[in-house]
Order: structure tokens, then C-alpha cells, then sequence
């Protein structure tokens, strides 16, 4: 599962720029002590390797699966929800729309 969500997330940046999007989304914390970029890496990623639930993401995470998607840091899965809760909508989908693009653009789609 670690494989994939590697080859995922590193094919995304390369070939669609997935992490330069993420970076131009929206934090609305104050103070994060867990970045919205490595949260919705490790979101995505669990996401594509059929993870339905924040718990069962925060177990994925804790036993260190991902840790080459999105850094190292280990966020629970409240701590997701409120990043996922606070993200601007429309930064959002402008990165979305930008992905999307890029992806047809590159026949992916």
C-alpha cells in the first residue's frame, strides 16, 4: 500500500505539479502545528489506496506507511478533519480545476 501511495503521490508532482497546487491552497488555522500541504498529501494518498475513514487514516499514518508522502509528522485524525474543515473552498477548487487541466493537457484524463 506504502508502494503506491508513493508512486502516486511522486507521478502526481512530476508529471500534474499535485504538490505545487497543494501549496497554493488556503490555511484557514491559526498556528498549524501540522502543514495543510503535508495533510492533504497524506489525505490523497490515503484516499487511493482505500482508506474510507479519518481513524483508519490516522492508524495508516501512525505506523509510519506514509511517511515518505508529505513528510513525517504523524496527524491524528482530528487534527485532519479541523485542516480539512478550515481549507479555503475556493483555493480549493482552483487548484482542482488546475490538476484537472494539467491532467487532461497530458492525455491522463
Amino acid at each position: 500500500m506504502a508502494n503506491l501511495a508513493e508512486r502516486f503521490f511522486t507521478y502526481s508532482t512530476k508529471v500534474m505539479g499535485l504538490e505545487q497546487q497543494l501549496t497554493s491552497i488556503k490555511d484557514g488555522r491559526i498556528n498549524p502545528q501540522h502543514s495543510l500541504v503535508s495533510i492533504l498529501a497524506k489525505t490523497m494518498a490515503c484516499i487511493v489506496t482505500g482508506k474510507p475513514s479519518f481513524n483508519q487514516m490516522e492508524k495508516v499514518i501512525n505506523e509510519g506507511t506514509l511517511s515518505k508522502v508529505g513528510g513525517s509528522n504523524k496527524p491524528s485524525a482530528d487534527t485532519i478533519s479541523y485542516a480539512l474543515k478550515r481549507a479555503s473552498i475556493n483555493s480549493l477548487d482552483t487548484a482542482n480545476d488546475a490538476i484537472i487541466t494539467q491532467a487532461r493537457r497530458n492525455k491522463s484524463l
